[in-house]
């Protein structure tokens, strides 16, 4: 089955998206990949990874995505990166579902912001910054996911 650029360029922004937790409800979707060893690149016209290491590199050949698939579903630490090889963002999966901290950064390497999920959804305290690096926001979220304290600029 042949995967067109329209495809690939929306399977990554779900992924994206899930991989930054702005997506709560976002299950990995089927990704093409190629077997090697225990790690595996996506690429066009090759199976979905149950179980092991994936990787996904853009058709450029930069690694765009990679962290371990179990079950189907991402489990464990998820990392994207930005073409020139920096962390964009870090991202704690269980059973498929956001489940830990999950921090994103700016295209520059500084923090963006950080904070915690418990099944796709944000909980506790979640710290935004600015591009100097000083704390412009925090948002505080109960265990359902709802905002319970927001306090940040002209707020």
């Amino acid at each position: 089955m042949k995967i067109g650029p329209i495809a690939c360029f929306s399977l990554f922004s779900v992924l994206v998206a899930a991989c930054h937790g702005t997506a709560n409800d976002a299950k990995p979707a089927a990704m093409p990949v190629e077997a090697k060893d225990s790690t595996h690149a996506a690429k066009p016209d090759t199976a979905m990874v149950h179980d092991g290491h994936m990787r996904l590199v853009g058709p450029d050949g930069h690694l765009q995505m990679e962290g371990d698939m179990a079950g189907g579903k991402r489990s464990g630490l998820w990392t994207s990166y930005t073409r020139d090889g920096r962390v964009k963002s870090r991202s704690e999966y269980k059973d498929g579902l956001p489940e830990g901290i999950s921090t994103v950064f700016r295209d520059d390497g500084t923090l963006f912001y950080t904070g915690n999920q418990r099944r796709g959804k944000q909980i506790g305290e979640w710290r935004y910054y600015n591009a100097e690096g000083q704390l412009e926001r925090t948002v505080v979220y109960d265990t359902s996911g709802a905002v319970i304290n927001d306090h940040g600029q002209g707020r």
